[in-house]
């Protein structure tokens, strides 16, 4: 597990740019009936740190930007966007992979998967399993499938109320953007709310 967690931070570390459409399942007691999601996201490393955006379009419009310092989370149906920073957000795997002064062991504890985590390495798909050595993380344990590649297929987060939270990647592109087309990356990673949409700051 921990060559395998080692060869994805490695890849991660390869690449400028991802981009991907996903898929995402909420379900738990808190959330009542499972919740499904679907959207894509971008990451891009640039001179000042990684970025990122995810685009939810169902079932409601959402837009999540980081920078690395502060997170704006935008709520098309609470028209509310919400301003925090990092250390308040949930912790992002994704992000953290980007960020090349971590490596995956210096976040999380690895261990290797649990099979009665709907292992699938029959798929080819690699399996570990990560727990945040941050005690104030939101996240209770992260299941990660890998593929051959070393690319992130799906994600499993579950928090400390239980809600399980499945991510799956499909259509990933790696290396589309210039971390050095500064116009580029302002239209990418630059949301301006409409107007009369609540702003809070936490």
């Amino acid at each position: 597990s921990v060559q395998v967690a080692e060869r994805l931070h490695y890849y991660y570390q390869q690449i400028d740019s991802l981009s991907f459409n996903f898929t995402q399942q909420t379900s738990g007691q808190i959330s009542g009936r499972p919740k499904t999601g679907t959207g894509n996201a971008l990451f891009v490393r640039t001179g000042s740190g990684p970025k990122m955006r995810w685009n939810y379009v169902s079932p409601d419009r959402q837009v999540i930007i980081s920078d690395g310092q502060s997170v704006s989370m935008y709520f098309e149906k609470l028209n509310q966007m919400v301003i925090s920073s990092v250390e308040q957000a949930q912790a992002d795997i994704l992000f953290s992979l980007f960020e090349s002064n971590n490596t995956i062991s210096d976040s999380f504890t690895i261990l290797d998967s649990d099979p009665g985590s709907g292992s699938t390495e029959s798929s080819g798909l690699k399996t570990i399993h990560l727990i945040p050595k941050d005690t104030n993380s939101q996240i209770n344990t992260i299941h990660l499938w890998i593929s051959t590649d070393s690319s992130l297929r799906r994600i499993e987060l579950v928090d400390h109320f239980e809600t399980k939270t499945i991510i799956n990647l499909s259509d990933i592109r790696t290396n589309t953007i210039n971390p050095d087309d500064i116009q580029k990356l302002a239209d990418i990673f630059t949301f301006t709310p409409p107007e009369g949409t609540e702003i809070i700051r936490q």
